[in-house]
């Protein structure tokens, strides 16, 4: 397991696009539980219950360990589906669920999407902003879709 993993989002306020930081912690001593701070508590745990039933529905039991997942600066509950894919994947990439080369792939991106009960990705408000500001985020694409979690089961 890897003691903390980033991945980096982004949303749309007003005109202006914020860069946000995804960064999960793993601690294998404390009993499971998943925690999302930089969000208002009702829609963490809105959130919580999505990206828990996404990797369960995935076959990606998260049984065994207490996650924290921080969004760096704090996040208008509005906005909060946006960042289900990346607190997801950073989950995932914690457990050693996503190979080294397409993790650092998505580190060069900026990743948004919700997530259904089942898994499924759905698109987000602002997604074509967001990637029309990627040369101020100094990231190289926008990653809001995946053919398959399958891949990473």
């Amino acid at each position: 397991m890897k003691e903390q993993s980033i991945f980096y989002s982004a949303i749309v306020e007003g005109i202006e696009i914020k860069r946000v930081i995804v960064e999960s912690n793993i601690s294998p001593d404390e009993p499971y539980t998943l925690s999302i701070v930089g969000i208002d508590s009702r829609t963490a745990t809105n959130s919580r219950r999505r990206i828990v039933s996404a990797l369960y529905h995935n076959q990606m039991d998260l049984k065994e360990n207490n996650y924290v997942t921080n969004l760096s600066p704090m996040v208008a509950a509005k906005h909060a589906t946006n960042f289900d894919l990346p607190i997801a994947l950073s989950i995932m990439d914690q457990i050693n669920k996503i190979p080294q080369d397409v993790v650092d792939f998505l580190k060069e991106s900026i990743i948004v999407g919700e997530l259904s009960l089942n898994g499924d990705i759905r698109g987000i408000k602002g997604s074509l902003a967001i990637a029309l500001s990627l040369a101020k985020t100094k990231k190289k694409r926008l990653q809001n879709n995946f053919k398959s979690w399958s891949n990473y089961s």
